[in-house]
């Protein structure tokens, strides 16, 4: 498994740069944290 280390936002498509030197342009980027929600619970 290879890490994304940084991602170009300025330019479309675009860039992710990973920690083994592999650069790859996608047209979409989805970004997980891993983290789960945290509900307010507030009425609406």
């Amino acid at each position: 498994m290879v890490d994304a280390i940084a991602v170009d936002s300025s330019q479309y498509p675009f860039a992710i740069a990973s920690d083994d030197t592999l650069e790859v342009k996608v047209c979409a980027v989805i970004i997980c944290t891993g983290t789960t929600a945290k509900r307010l619970h507030l009425r609406g």
